[in-house]
């Protein structure tokens, strides 16, 4: 099957993106999502920081071709939220390697390693929590940033249901045992805090946000 090509070309002198997706390959991504986005649209995605930019714009003349996975390109997507957000990731990803210096195949393999162990640590927290305490915590991160350095920390995350209930009264709202719930984040190994925190970003990224259906989990 002849395999089908997403491209974005931009004017002269500036970067061409090229998706290939191939439909007679199992183990290439489907980009349509991507759409036929133009440099300057790519550039205009508030998801891409200005170091990225910036990296993208001293490109001359260059065509870059990726070949994704569809089940990492999904991925991508649910992470960053957006098309954006899962080219911020590669970006990002590959900023970083560039500074420390290490070779760039490195990030393929840094993100199917996060890829698998995100997906052992969801497995490993499903039946954990009650559909109300998944409500309670998805309503106590709503429209909070999880840096980095937070991700896996315990503490963190128990902090936020802590002050949810001082601040919000979060407990009686939604017919949780306050204390109960972080004993239960406090029993987490870090891996299956950032399961958490992936799993309410995803769900609030996410174009259907049906709240009751998705805390039955």
């Amino acid at each position: 099957m002849k395999a089908k090509e997403i491209s974005s070309k931009s004017p002269k002198n500036a970067l061409r993106c090229e998706i290939t997706y191939n439909k007679a390959l199992k183990d290439v991504g489907s980009v349509e999502s991507f759409g036929a986005m133009t440099l300057e649209e790519i550039l205009k995605e508030e998801n891409i920081n200005e170091s990225n930019r910036n990296i993208m714009k001293k490109a001359n003349d260059k065509t870059v071709t990726t070949r994704i996975p569809q089940e990492m390109w999904e991925w991508l997507i649910e992470t960053g939220g957006t098309a954006g957000g899962a080219v911020k990731a590669i970006l990002d990803e590959a900023e970083r390697v560039q500074q420390q210096g290490n070779e760039v195949l490195m990030i393929a393999d840094n993100l199917a390693i996060l890829q698998q162990i995100r997906r052992y640590s969801l497995n490993e927290i499903k039946g954990k929590f009650s559909s109300a305490e998944w409500s309670y915590m998805a309503d106590s991160l709503n429209g909070t940033m999880i840096t980095p350095e937070f991700r896996c920390m315990t503490g963190a995350l128990a902090l936020s249901i802590e002050d949810s209930n001082g601040l919000d009264g979060l407990g009686a709202k939604w017919g949780v045992d306050v204390s109960a719930l972080i004993n239960k984040v406090n029993r987490l190994t870090g891996a299956q805090v950032d399961a958490v925190f992936t799993r309410i970003s995803a769900f609030w990224n996410s174009e259907d946000k049906d709240l009751e259906t998705w805390s039955i989990w």
